[in-house]
Parts: C-alpha cells; structure tokens; sequence
C-alpha cells in the first residue's frame, strides 16, 4: 500500500520556514524590525504573565519563548512576492520594506 502524500502542505510547510530564514536573516544582518509588532508581542506577553500570576500560576521563561517567533506579518509576505516577482536590488528592496514597516 502506498501513502499519498499531500505536496501542498509540505510546499507550503518549506516556504513558511525560508520566508522565516529570510525574516529573521533581515531582522539581524540589515537591522529591518517592524516596532509595531514587537510592541504588540511585548504586550501580549505582560497581559499574559499578569493573568498568570493573578490565576496563581508560576510565570517561567517557557512562556516567553511561546511569543510564536514563527508568526511573520502579512506585510513582510506582500513585501516577499514583490520582490520576488520585480527585478530590483537588494538594497532598494529592504529601503522599501522600511517604507513598509515605518507607515504603522
């Protein structure tokens, strides 16, 4: 018996991990961080670690690392087929994801 295997899931499964290579590699190499969703994650963590403490649970460095590094913004996702799909430089392509991230 053979299995199928489905090759939309797994495709989609290997694009969502090298478009995370590629968000994190710009975060740290060409210093691009959206604010905005830090902040966001920042603040999610503190209403989380205050129901936590206020349900009586311990709060432990497990939960910060459950941030869900693995979430990229749908912004950086448009940004990523634009640039994919336009013969541009590097170098304006990330002076455009700037752009992108400084509007919000």
């Amino acid at each position: 018996m053979r299995l199928k295997t489905n090759w939309k899931k797994k495709n989609h499964g290997l694009t969502h991990n090298l478009s995370l290579i590629m968000y994190k590699n710009i975060e740290n190499e060409e210093g691009v961080v959206y604010e905005y969703d830090l902040q966001r994650k920042k603040e999610n963590l503190n209403n989380r670690q205050h129901e936590l403490i206020k349900g009586g649970k311990e709060f432990t460095n497990t939960w910060e690392t459950t941030l869900r590094v693995s979430q990229i913004t749908i912004k950086f996702y448009r940004w990523l087929r634009a640039f994919a799909t336009r013969a541009t430089s590097w170098a304006t392509a990330i002076k455009k994801l700037k752009l992108i991230y400084e509007q919000y």
